[in-house]
């Protein structure tokens, strides 16, 4: 029985046939959030079953027959990742929301969609918080001080490196990441007197939670040789770049301009599927991650003034990326420690990066020497 995605946001989003999906929960009180040529998000609340009255997202997005297989394997091995692991059924998990349900849905019209709900993650969007101006509760923790920016900078690097060992015996690579795409929020507040005042300075950095959201992109590649399972069928170890990936992918540019490295960027001007579709790789996530990191930091990307404007096409970032001499600009300012991090993530050569965990124990330590040294004076 086919299920329908109605457009009204105060029922049922949708009702999907118990013999076809059982575990799925259906959503009541839908916002839609957003929508573009293939996907629709709204917020609800779970209407039924064990996890009823719990906040969530309901997704829905179309794509390639192949596309749509291998993110509903995808899906159906990170919820029983998750349910391995334990915890309850709010927030988050390995750095990505709790998955709720899922189902690859037939439309009368014999469109496909696959839909998806999970966890509502409180917080706010990182791109929110670099730009507000000081309106959230995190913007103010980041000001109160300066070791907590360095902490958040490695709880997002934590959560990367969380997400890419979510699933076992597989590397979950996320492929977009970017501030829009990662919710924070702090564990605790450092206490702040008055919407301009500095707090005292603390021998210790706040503490942050971090989630990364919309995995639309992401890609399960084997971390050895020989693994079966699901996603088998959908990568190869060292082999990714082959027929399958193409069908998954093409043409979907692999991230977002200025933030994608530079082995994903695709270049519009080239022809034909290697040029298209890049191999998904966690050192990919790596370059994206250190880009935000220095975003959030300096208060601006890591690359020469001759970089194109904000919101230019994944050509001219390509362009940039390939012909300026030395692309990579970090800003003086930073820490030697932090700057010798973020150069090594932001390498040209996808080897020479570092993983995620080296990351987030490398801003960790900066950020608690940061707050002695504070502390002390």
């Amino acid at each position: 029985m086919a299920c329908e995605p109605k457009r009204a946001c105060s029922a049922e989003v949708f009702v999907v046939d118990a013999c076809r999906c059982a575990r799925f929960v259906n959503v009541y009180d839908a916002e839609l959030l957003s929508e573009s040529a293939r996907s629709r998000v709204f917020r609800g609340v779970v209407a039924r079953g064990s996890l009823a009255g719990l906040p969530c997202v309901y997704k829905e997005f179309s794509g390639s027959a192949a596309y749509l297989r291998h993110h509903d394997a995808l899906l159906s091995a990170l919820e029983r990742a998750q349910a391995n692991a334990g915890g309850g059924w709010r927030g988050a998990i390995s750095g990505l929301p709790r998955m709720y349900g899922h189902a690859l849905v037939t439309l009368p019209d014999a469109t496909e969609l696959l839909c998806c709900s999970y966890a509502w993650v409180e917080g706010t969007s990182l791109a929110r918080v670099l730009v507000d101006g000081g309106a959230s509760e995190a913007r103010r923790v980041l000001r109160a001080h300066p070791a907590n920016a360095l902490s958040l900078a490695a709880a997002i690097a934590r959560a990367v490196a969380a997400m890419h060992d979510a699933l076992p015996e597989q590397v979950l690579v996320h492929q977009d990441i970017k501030p829009s795409n990662i919710v924070v929020s702090p564990l605790f507040a450092t206490p702040v007197k008055g919407p301009a005042a500095v707090s005292p300075p603390l021998a210790t950095p706040a503490a942050w939670d971090c989630t990364l959201i919309d995995i639309d992109l992401a890609y399960a590649v084997p971390a050895a040789d020989g693994v079966s399972g699901e996603l088998a069928a959908f990568g190869r170890a060292a082999t990714v770049r082959d027929s399958m990936v193409r069908e998954v992918f093409c043409p979907v540019p692999h991230g977002t301009p200025g933030y994608a490295a530079p082995e994903c960027v695709a270049d519009e001007s080239t022809s034909g599927p290697v040029g298209v579709a890049p191999a998904p790789a966690s050192s990919s996530d790596v370059f994206s991650l250190a880009v935000v990191i220095h975003e959030l930091l300096a208060g601006t990307l890591p690359y020469s003034a001759s970089q194109p404007e904000p919101g230019s096409s994944a050509q001219a970032w390509a362009g940039f990326l390939q012909a300026a001499e030395q692309p990579i600009a970090l800003d003086p300012n930073l820490a030697p420690e932090v700057s010798e991090l973020l150069a090594s993530a932001l390498s040209f050569d996808p080897s020479a990066r570092p993983a995620a965990r080296v990351l987030a124990e490398g801003l960790e330590r900066t950020a608690r020497c940061c707050a002695r040294v504070l502390a002390s004076e």
